[in-house]
C-alpha cells in the first residue's frame, strides 16, 4: 500500500505535515504543525528547517528542504551521494493559502516524515545497537 506526505507553510514560522510524521517521540499518523522559527539554518537564511523521510527501520530515504523567502517552497534531495533519490513522485502545486506551495510525495506504508533535529542522536544509537546485533524496533 501506499500514503501520501504533504508538506506545507502554515505562518512564516511553522510547517505543517500532512501524513505520518514523527512528533514527540512517536509516529503520529495524521501529521504535525512544526515551529520552524524565524532564523534559517546552514549557509542560507531562507532555510528554516529540514526533514527526512524514514522507514520503520529508520532508514533516512530522502530529504525534504523547507525554504522560506517569504513565500514557503520545499525541495526533494538526496541523503547522501551513497543512496540515490527514491523513486517516489514528488508532485508541487499551489497550496490553499497565497505564501505557499504544497509538497505531496506519495511513499510506501511505514514511511514517516522526521525534523532533522529529531533524528539524531536516537537514530544514532538506534544504528549502533543494530549494528553490534541488537534487534531494536524503536528508539
Amino acid at each position: 500500500m501506499m500514503s501520501e506526505i504533504t508538506f506545507y507553510g502554515s505562518s512564516d514560522d511553522l510547517v505543517e505535515v500532512d501524513g505520518p510524521a514523527w512528533f514527540d517521540g512517536e509516529v503520529k499518523p495524521s501529521g504535525e504543525e512544526f515551529d520552524v522559527g524565524t532564523a534559517g539554518i546552514g549557509n542560507s537564511a531562507s532555510i528554516r528547517a529540514k526533514f527526512f523521510l524514514m522507514d520503520a527501520e529508520y532508514i533516512k530515504h530522502m530529504v525534504i528542504y523547507a525554504l522560506y523567502d517569504g513565500c514557503w517552497s520545499f525541495a526533494v534531495g538526496m541523503v547522501d551521494e551513497e543512496h540515490p533519490l527514491r523513486e517516489w513522485p514528488p508532485v508541487v502545486q499551489n497550496s490553499h493559502t497565497t505564501y505557499s506551495t504544497r509538497l505531496t510525495i506519495t511513499v510506501p506504508d511505514g514511511v514517516f516524515a522526521i525534523r532533522d533535529e529529531d533524528a539524531g542522536e536516537e537514530m544514532a544509537a538506534v544504528a549502533m545497537l543494530r549494528e553490534k546485533g541488537y534487534d531494536v524496533a524503536k528508539p
